[in-house]
């Protein structure tokens, strides 16, 4: 297994040699910063970390992102339509 396979097993993608995205909206960048590299877990608005590599970032990520999908509330068709403002006739 390569290390790229290892982060898409996380979700993340390859977008260059130094960078991965995540569906989520966050990323992962490699960055050369005084004469050292230095890798980067950033959502849309702010850098959340540093990072040994983008290995360790993806791991930390799924930390930080799993228990927002588990305690996302599973809505049913009736309570989407509810939510919408779409009412539909029942007879």
């Amino acid at each position: 297994m390569t290390y790229d396979d290892e982060l898409r097993q996380f979700g993340w993608t390859a977008v260059s040699s130094y960078g991965y995205t995540h569906k989520s909206g966050w990323s992962i960048g490699v960055y050369r910063v005084r004469d050292r590299w230095i890798t980067l877990l950033w959502d849309a608005h702010s850098i959340y970390d540093e990072y040994s590599d983008p290995l360790a970032a993806a791991k930390h990520h799924a930390s930080l992102t799993s228990d927002d999908e588990e305690n996302m509330p599973a809505r049913d068709a009736a309570q989407l339509t509810e939510l919408a403002g779409v009412a539909t006739a029942q007879p």
